[in-house]
């Protein structure tokens, strides 16, 4: 994996069917020089992530919930899939240490 500093996320109001270009993002950062970003607080739901920059250009389905503990962060390896579906697009929490 690697970082990709200045990468645009966009957050968007999840929608099951269909793209409305008029949409806005509910939530906007930009990664820092170490690919970290932060969104401020959102409400729980289920949301479309667009991630773009580098070599990154796609979409995450998520979901914001409260039923788990809170996170020192979450790494998202945007890198591309495999034909064999090994590598990229993986989700890896670090939980508060208590």
């Amino acid at each position: 994996m690697f970082s990709i500093a200045g990468a645009q996320l966009d957050l968007y109001d999840y929608r099951l069917m269909g793209w409305d270009a008029k949409r806005k993002p509910v939530a906007h950062a930009v990664a820092n020089a170490s690919g970290e970003f932060q969104f401020d607080q959102l409400k729980e739901g289920h949301y479309s992530l667009h991630i773009k920059g580098g070599v990154a250009d796609d979409w995450f389905d998520v979901e914001v919930t409260n039923k788990v503990s809170p996170t020192d962060y979450i790494n998202i390896d945007v890198s591309p899939t495999t034909p064999d579906c090994k590598g990229g697009h993986q989700f890896e929490i670090k939980a508060v240490k208590k």
